[in-house]
């Protein structure tokens, strides 16, 4: 196998760092556009499931190791351990910081680690490094063609596409991606890196029959299992298919790699096992698994992966091609075979994206990373065929200047939908997710009267009390309070649906709903009532302007407890074992 050269990396960790700087300049934007009474909860897109990150983050800051969750009111019996959210609790305590500041410097930290560990597993594929190089670039900095949709979009034209890689009607599949998940969310960038150890090593150990490697890959395996267990399936399906192309080529003697495969999967093997386990201990968790994310079809990914697919065919063509040159290291006997791993390992993604299970979309996550292997591989490919000129012969200096060329042209052509979704971000950030609010993905800053109320329940409520509010506001409120709400994210609020009907009722003036009732049955400790509250309400009737007051629409059952300025957070009055019998 290759390695890396002396001094090789550190560009490459330069590199990286400076893709992550970039990475921070949304952020001090949204930082700079807030108006001096919003408070900036940390994200430009996503906010609901960051915020369910914060809530976890704040309760593992608090000592729970077992985190439950705040944002359904069903019963529970948590048994939800992560690694990665334990240490995030763990840094944030010890260094008394908020866990938005925690979860932001592992974003960048974890950004420059899956880079760097991205290099370092390419590199053992090939010893080529223009391909290294362009495959980096590639990873780092490349994606789809989903901006041609956006501007098809814009223009009036419907595709009747959602590609993966930009946000077409909002949605958009950041860890199919792998800038997007370095600009967005540390779970997922690390869990990329994490995803390339277990490659290497289990690569190290199959040709080298290194039992170390396989116990560190098992190891690697085994925290990945835990921090994005999804991950696990197309690890396992690319490294079964690696070993059978291994058997069929009789590169691997079968004993040999059956017992590589048995260590890497026994260390492994808690993982899972705890998670189907602690799955099966509580309901309410095995409900929310079981939420509907089925795969977006075949079209979607094609055009999210655009350019990138293309070269990836012809850098499969290239790698497939008998070597014929001892002296090009592209080339060289034995070095060709290691380049086609990739392919198996898109394969494997393939297979997990049709597993007939309901979280089918989320096991796309890393498949960014073979497509950019083998893209890399086409670029230098092409880029031999144009710089091997007979007037160029023995000019190296020429050679290398127009091979730089190729590969940070073919890394710009794959560039522009990251721009559009960064554009689609900040445009977001200006109207606080105004255009959004249709389809209730909550605003990415809270006013200062909401700002207030959340603070005041976050030093006022106890874990297990419910608060009643729009999910909209209920998003924010788990990040910063240890107060359960009852509705407050599409897939961890079960019943969303039913609870969303419940809320537009009670908060519509001319509903005619028995408040007082519905605070007895439901359970309420606290009613939130503002412009959002006001807003989800007069959804049912638009003409309906009237303002509730809840203190005498309830006889009394809730009685104002904190105010600022539109926001009003009111208590209830009724005993809780009243509340627990309806």
């Amino acid at each position: 196998m290759n390695e890396l050269r002396e001094g090789e990396i550190r560009p490459v960790l330069v590199m990286a760092a400076v893709v992550m700087a970039l990475t921070i300049v949304p952020y001090a934007a949204a930082l700079y556009l807030g108006a001096p009474d919003q408070v900036f909860g940390g994200f430009i897109w996503g906010v609901d499931e960051g915020n369910a990150y914060m809530a976890w983050i704040r309760q593992a800051s608090e000592g729970r190791v077992l985190l439950a969750n705040q944002y359904t009111t069903e019963p529970q019996n948590p048994h939800f351990f992560n690694l990665f959210f334990s240490f995030c609790g763990a840094i944030s305590a010890a260094a008394d910081m908020p866990p938005i500041i925690v979860f932001r410097a592992l974003r960048v930290i974890g950004g420059i680690f899956t880079l760097g560990s991205f290099y370092w597993l390419i590199s053992l594929l090939t010893a080529d490094r223009w391909v290294r190089r362009s495959a980096l670039g590639l990873c780092a900095l490349g994606s789809g063609l989903g901006w041609l949709v956006v501007y098809a979009h814009e223009a009036g034209i419907d595709l009747g596409l959602r590609p993966i890689d930009v946000g077409v009607w909002w949605q958009v599949q950041p860890e199919a991606v792998t800038f997007l998940s370095a600009q967005l969310n540390p779970l997922f960038i690390i869990s990329m890196g994490l995803m390339c150890l277990v490659m290497g090593y289990a690569l190290i150990a199959l040709e080298t029959s290194s039992r170390p490697a396989a116990v560190l890959s098992g190891a690697v395996l085994l925290v990945l299992g835990n921090v994005h267990t999804y991950d696990i399936f197309p690890v396992h399906f690319a490294l079964g298919l690696w070993i059978i192309f291994g058997l069929c080529t009789r590169r691997y003697r079968l004993k040999d790699a059956a017992t590589t495969y048995a260590m890497i999967f026994l260390v492994a093997l808690p993982a899972p096992l705890w998670s189907y386990w602690a799955a099966n201990q509580d309901p309410a968790y095995m409900a929310k698994a079981l939420t509907d994310t089925t795969t977006l079809g075949l079209v979607n990914y094609l055009v999210g992966y655009g350019l990138l697919g293309v070269l990836a065919l012809v850098g499969l063509a290239a790698a497939l091609r008998r070597p014929t040159r001892a002296d090009d290291p592209a080339t060289r006997p034995n070095q060709h075979h290691l380049l086609l791993f990739p392919a198996l390992w898109i394969l494997a993604h393939c297979i997990a994206l049709v597993l007939p299970v309901s979280f089918q979309r989320k096991m796309i996550e890393g498949l960014h990373m073979p497509i950019a292997m083998l893209a890399g591989v086409g670029v230098v490919f092409l880029g031999r065929l144009l710089t091997r000129r007979p007037e160029q012969a023995g000019n190296q200096k020429l050679v290398r200047r127009q091979m730089a060329m190729v590969v940070i042209a073919a890394v710009a052509l794959t560039v522009p939908s990251n721009m559009v979704f960064v554009a689609q971000c900040m445009e977001n950030v200006r109207t606080n997710n105004e255009m959004l609010l249709e389809v209730l993905v909550p605003p990415i800053y809270m006013s200062g009267d909401y700002a207030g109320a959340v603070r005041w329940l976050a030093g006022e409520s106890q874990a297990g009390e419910v608060v009643f509010s729009s999910s909209l506001i209920g998003s924010h409120i788990p990040a910063h309070a240890p107060c359960t709400v009852y509705i407050g994210h599409w897939a961890e609020t079960l019943q969303f649906g039913s609870k969303l009907g419940d809320v537009m009722r009670f908060y519509a003036p001319g509903s005619g709903v028995d408040r007082a009732a519905t605070v007895r049955q439901l359970g309420l400790d606290y009613v939130m009532y503002g412009p959002y509250e006001r807003m989800l309400g007069a959804a049912l009737d638009p003409d309906d302007v009237r303002q509730l007051d809840l203190q005498a629409d309830t006889g009394g059952v809730l009685e104002p407890a904190f105010t600022a300025g539109e926001v009003t957070v009111y208590r209830a009055t009724v005993y809780p074992a009243v509340r627990a019998g309806g």
